[in-house]
């Protein structure tokens, strides 16, 4: 068994990246709809009888939270992931793992 550590080919990387947005993109839509289903509500609530499209304010408010969220979530994703073990989910399909140049673990420092 060579030490020499085997490094993964485009195509590897590029469908675990895929399963992994794939991944990021489902939990942050179920936050998304989470976020406006409570904004909605309130955005509706305030407005007047005559007009149905709600209160533009609250919708804005509610997707710039929304898109927050979903980029801290993103991030902490990536970074957990990489601390844990050195891979996230799409890797782990993929069976690659990011190594330190001599195939040691990634630091906690490193993976974020």
């Amino acid at each position: 068994v060579s030490n020499e550590l085997e490094k993964p080919s485009v195509w590897k990387r590029f469908i675990g990246m895929v399963g992994d947005g794939i991944i990021i993109g489902i939990l942050t839509a179920v936050l998304m709809g989470i976020i406006m289903a409570v904004a909605l509500p309130l955005a509706m609530a305030n407005q007047d009888p005559s007009n149905r499209d709600g209160s533009p304010s609250v919708i804005l408010g509610a997707t710039v939270v929304a898109s927050v969220v979903m980029m801290v979530f993103a991030i902490a994703y990536y970074g957990v992931m990489h601390a844990y073990n050195g891979q996230t989910y799409g890797k782990r399909s993929m069976k690659t793992k990011v190594v330190m140049a001599d195939g040691s673990p990634i630091t906690k420092a490193i993976a974020y």
